[in-house]
């Protein structure tokens, strides 16, 4: 059958199947603008890990929706560091002499605790002299990702 004041949109759908070709569908341009507003006017809810980001993130315009893949800058309620901290604090002491907010930072002692060379020890004592200049809270023995 045939509408001659009908002009017609060929839309074209992929399939991810190997096996399938991509397949054409002949629509009229009013369905076809049906379809097309559906798909632009829908819009997809944030995820919970964008949500919480949006929350802490500093700095963005009016308006600005966080979605996966963007650079944002955020100021969480803590940071949490481990046995990794000396070497943290060392780029930090080249960088800056105070830490901005003490209350901030979470010092944390729990991958290598029952290492007691004395190399390790000193690393520790050094971890938590840094954690005490700077007025930080240091967990010497912890559970770190649980505190």
């Amino acid at each position: 059958m045939s509408y001659p004041n009908v002009s017609v949109v060929e839309i074209h759908i992929e399939f991810f199947q190997p096996e399938l070709d991509a397949q054409s569908f002949k629509v009229d341009a009013s369905s076809a603008a049906i379809l097309a507003s559906l798909k632009t006017s829908k819009k997809v809810p944030q995820t919970l890990t964008e949500k919480i980001v949006q929350r802490y993130a500093v700095g963005l315009p009016e308006g600005k929706l966080i979605r996966s893949g963007d650079y944002v800058t955020i100021s969480p309620h803590f940071c949490m560091t481990h046995d990794n901290t000396l070497a943290v604090s060392e780029k930090f002491l080249s960088i800056a002499s105070k830490i901005r907010d003490p209350r901030q930072l979470v010092m944390c002692l729990d991958h290598d605790i029952q290492n007691v060379s004395p190399a390790n020890l000193q690393k520790y004592k050094q971890i938590e002299e840094f954690a005490k200049q700077h007025g930080a809270d240091f967990y010497p023995v912890s559970i770190a990702h649980a505190v």
